[in-house]
């Protein structure tokens, strides 16, 4: 299609810049704006989104991104865009995978396979958790991106004496340690499929495998119950695109988090693969199917329309009784004709047809 045109909004990473050279290849209008250059304002009666102090322009596809301090943000601003516009994240996925809780909630509720998780609603009966789980520990806060806000703890010493740290309205999770050498295995999901795998190594001394606190990362051929579990894991929260971390274990696979925008360098790196290209040929795919998708479904709109105008046709035999022709009882119902109602009736050799005067 020659006029499709796409928008990526972000923050302008280099993964962001990546993406977008690769949408200006396949749509002959492709721009990035950067999210803190945009307001929105919206009433019952109209939305707008604004660049500076121009009104956003229409788009054809609109992928978001950004970090979970944009979250409320990334999703007005998908609740905001045309319901004709195609983007590859739901509104609502934007709450729940910037939440580290509602990520596990949404996964449980989908039987998404993942470590034994803890919340608790008090600093004491945190403790009182702590006392009952087995060491080492994670404890995450339930916000925060690239292994930010993840601390590993070898016992309960260690992790009642940082609770004590906390602040108390810092809200966390307790979640088992699966051993694993420090190593987990990074998947980008694009719909049924995962374009890119990685594994990554923590840095010594660091119990955090992510490329951006230090963590190595290598190429990474997943099993299939790996690939099935990730795009599961996608669809659970509502995401088309997304980043699915996983630790492979003698159960099987375990989902770790899941990223609304994953950072896309450390894994092009490890694969050699061209991850931006692929996420931006799955937009443009799945735009196009929008396209056809609406088409199909205002055709099929216009056909229904046409056919109520139109007469029914009715196949059967003609039944005469005592010179008076008797018509099948369906005739009643779809003309609403009733017992001795007016009546117009127009003669021919072989046919006669019946009007409400």
């Amino acid at each position: 299609m020659s006029n499709l045109k796409a928008l990526l909004i972000s923050l302008g990473s280099e993964s962001s810049r990546w993406i977008h050279e690769e949408l200006k290849k396949r749509f002959p209008k492709a721009e990035m704006i950067n999210i803190r250059k945009m307001r929105l304002g919206f009433n019952h009666k109209r939305k707008e989104l604004l660049v500076e102090k121009e009104l956003l322009g229409q788009y054809d596809a609109v992928y978001i991104r950004g970090s979970f301090k944009y979250r409320d943000f990334l999703m007005s601003i998908a609740s905001l865009l045309p319901e004709d516009v195609y983007t590859p994240i739901s509104p609502e996925s934007f709450l729940i995978m910037h939440n580290k809780l509602l990520t596990h909630l949404v996964l449980l509720k989908e039987k998404v396979p993942m470590p034994m998780t803890y919340i608790a609603p008090t600093m004491s009966s945190a403790k009182q958790i702590l006392k009952d789980v087995k060491y080492p520990v994670m404890i995450k806060f339930l916000e925060g991106t690239q292994g930010k806000g993840v601390i590993f703890l070898e016992s309960y010493a260690a992790a009642s004496s940082f609770l004590d740290s906390l602040e108390k309205e810092k809200n966390f999770l307790i979640q088992e340690y699966i051993p694993s050498n420090g190593e987990d295995i990074r998947l980008i999901v694009t719909g049924d499929e995962v374009v890119a795998a990685m594994k990554r190594k923590a840095a010594p001394l660091e119990a955090r495998s992510n490329y951006h606190a230090g963590g190595s990362v290598e190429k990474y051929d997943p099993e299939e119950e790996t690939i099935k579990t990730a795009v599961k894991a996608a669809k659970a929260v509502g995401a088309e695109i997304c980043g699915v971390d996983i630790i492979e274990t003698e159960l099987g696979p375990l989902v770790l988090e899941i990223n609304a925008s994953p950072g896309i360098q450390g894994i092009t790196k490890a694969t050699e693969k061209n991850v931006a290209g692929a996420i931006a040929e799955y937009i443009y795919r799945r735009t196009i199917e929008e396209k056809e998708k609406k088409k199909h479904k205002e055709s099929r709109k216009l056909l229904e329309s046409l056919n109520k105008e139109q007469p029914t046709e009715i196949i059967t035999n003609l039944s005469i009784r005592a010179g008076k022709i008797v018509l099948p009882q369906i005739v009643s119902k779809i003309t609403k004709l009733k017992d001795e109602e007016e009546v117009e009736i127009f003669l021919g050799d072989g046919y006669f047809t019946v009007k409400k005067s």
